[in-house]
């Protein structure tokens, strides 16, 4: 008779492994195993934080500035955690690879960076990671234009009695053949003082005095710049003895000052529709004045130093949220303002892209700044049409420089200002440095 052979469904195909029984000494075996496993892993551990522990490393504690802004508790989180991620990037593409960076507290950010001591490092590396990076594109004045504007601020800060009293250090710039060496310091006192002395004042001093009395804004620029043969020149910057710029500051900080730049199109106080070119709208822009990145200084013969300065309009026409890319190289050709000097390459995304060809159709011919954190880095002049989405920055002084620049731009920028508020330098053997 044939065996009946029955196959039950319900049986678990892991049965055996389930009922396997584990002798007691191979149990023993097993636990001992484990523990000096768990027991090696804490040591690894420990000696990793010796290691790190022997480090010299710089501590920075970096606050939200959101004075003058009030956030929710959301929106205060949401921007510490994209500053975060932001700050490990920054780090990461630098090549630093020891590194903290956690949130302390409701507005800060601790960051650690282990094997730094070198104070000089120390002090570029926070520098670097206190850029704001917001990066903006911005259509440059024409020079006429900015002239009918520091005529305004004039007219304004003498009819105001808001003048105010240069430095000894300041510099008189030459206006409309009235002769001054720049080279020489000017101080409108002095010629008062002059004149107690001597009990007169020479026809040219009187001159002088007065036209700095009738125009104290505008005599603080040098109306007509020297550039050097090997620099092409562009008519619509301007240029500031660097012993007048904490001057220029101060007039542009006052509130009337600033409101009246702003304003200067949509008051029609400038014939602002003759300087517009035919694709340009017909609009009146709200104005700003910006000053240029230390790197475009210029030296005279005279060894005078000038920072150049722009008018600009306020509204950016693109800005580095449509950013994708931005990398760092040498500049190839034959051209002798790219050839082998340091360029930040640019790639916009599809969007950006296609915003930056209508740009750059529409304003042949015009200059656009290229503005990083409200100062102006470069200011070339559109020749043609640029499709693809790429630009690129020139005049960065060293490849270190272009490198950073490339970074703080790839990495993004931070929404909100952030500023270092602790700053030390702690190594094994000796108290921490404070800065």
């Amino acid at each position: 008779m044939a065996r009946k052979i029955e196959f039950n469904s319900q049986k678990k195909p892991c049965r055996y492994f389930s009922e396997m029984r584990i002798s007691f000494p191979v149990r023993i075996i097993l636990i001992v195993i484990i523990l000096i496993f768990l027991v090696s892993l804490y040591y690894v551990f420990r000696l990793h934080l010796e290691k790190y522990e022997k480090l010299p490393r710089l501590v920075m504690v970096l606050e939200l500035d959101n004075s003058g802004v009030s956030l929710s508790k959301e929106r205060e989180k949401k921007v510490l955690d994209q500053a975060i991620e932001i700050y490990r990037n920054r780090l990461k593409y630098l090549g630093l690879r020891r590194v903290k960076v956690n949130q302390a507290g409701e507005k800060r950010i601790m960051i650690e960076v282990f094997g730094i001591e070198d104070t000089t490092r120390a002090s570029q590396l926070a520098k670097f990671l206190e850029q704001r990076a917001y990066l903006e594109f911005k259509l440059v004045k024409p020079q006429n234009e900015f002239h009918d504007v520091l005529k305004l601020v004039d007219g304004l800060l003498v009819d105001n009695n808001l003048v105010l009293l240069p430095e000894k250090s300041f510099i008189a710039m030459p206006q409309e053949g009235i002769k001054a060496t720049t080279s020489e310091e000017f101080n409108p006192m002095a010629l008062f003082q002059e004149e107690k002395k001597e009990g007169a004042m020479s026809d040219s001093g009187k001159t002088l005095l007065a036209e700095s009395i009738k125009t104290p804004f505008s005599r603080l620029f040098f109306q007509e710049p020297y550039v050097p043969q090997s620099i092409e020149r562009h008519e619509n910057y301007m240029l500031v003895p660097a012993n007048n710029i904490p001057l220029v500051k101060e007039y542009l900080s006052m509130p009337q000052v600033s409101s009246l730049i702003d304003r200067a199109e949509a008051d029609n106080l400038v014939d602002y529709l003759r300087y517009k070119s035919p694709r340009e709208s017909s609009e009146p822009d709200t104005l700003e004045i910006l000053l240029g990145d230390d790197d475009t200084d210029v030296v005279r013969q005279d060894g005078i130093k000038y920072k150049h300065i722009y008018l600009l309009k306020r509204q950016p026409e693109i800005t580095g949220s449509f950013l994708a890319d931005a990398n760092a190289t040498l500049g190839g050709g034959y051209d002798p303002r790219t050839a082998n000097k340091p360029l930040v390459l640019l790639k916009f995304d599809k969007e950006g892209a296609d915003s930056f060809e209508t740009i750059t159709e529409r304003f042949i011919q015009r200059d656009l700044s290229i503005v990083l954190d409200k100062v102006v880095i470069f200011a070339p002049r559109i020749m043609t049409r640029i499709p693809g989405g790429n630009a690129q920055i020139e005049g960065v002084a060293t490849m270190d420089k272009a490198r950073d620049l490339s970074i703080v731009l790839r990495a993004g920028a931070l929404s909100m200002p952030i500023r270092i508020v602790e700053f030390r330098i702690y190594t094994p053997d000796s108290v921490s440095k404070n800065h």
